[in-house]
């Protein structure tokens, strides 16, 4: 089960809190694993946290999201030119004050999209008869490199 849920845990104190967040009211990211995130430092602010992608079991997601810490709240910026593709399981770095960077992941998007298998045991039969087609190809072509008279 995928979690949406924004945890905040404060050093001096040593506690963990809980920021609720009702999606009847808020906007808020869908819930998601695999997803990454960074700190963006906020010139006499608290700063912000800035969300890209991740997965909700089905879904790769290629939203990015802004949590302003000072506020308590998220925001999902209109964003220009091309963004990434959708993934999950990347990395996202804060290069400076203005830009991120994300690295890698994976953009594999489900079954339904691309003929890959989301169970691993129909990758692998997948890629049995794959394997086997190639093999009786190259054992034809073989046969048939025989078969032509020598000149």
């Amino acid at each position: 089960m995928c979690s949406d849920e924004v945890h905040i845990w404060t050093f001096d104190t040593a506690s963990w809190e809980l920021k609720s967040m009702d999606r009847e009211i808020y906007r808020v990211p869908a819930p998601r694993f695999g997803s990454s995130a960074c700190f963006a430092p906020n010139e006499g602010q608290l700063g912000s946290i800035i969300l890209f992608g991740g997965r909700d079991g089905t879904n790769n997601f290629g939203d990015l999201w802004i949590y302003d810490l000072s506020s308590s709240s998220w925001s999902d910026p209109v964003c220009i030119g091309i963004p990434p593709a959708p993934r999950h399981g990347h990395t996202l770095v804060s290069v400076d004050d203005e830009k991120i960077m994300i690295l890698g992941g994976c953009c594999v998007s489900p079954f339904s999209e691309t003929g890959i298998p989301d169970n691993i045991d129909e990758l692998d039969d997948a890629l049995g008869a794959a394997s086997k087609r190639v093999a009786e190809c190259y054992e034809l072509e073989k046969v048939s490199d025989r078969s032509e008279p020598a000149l």
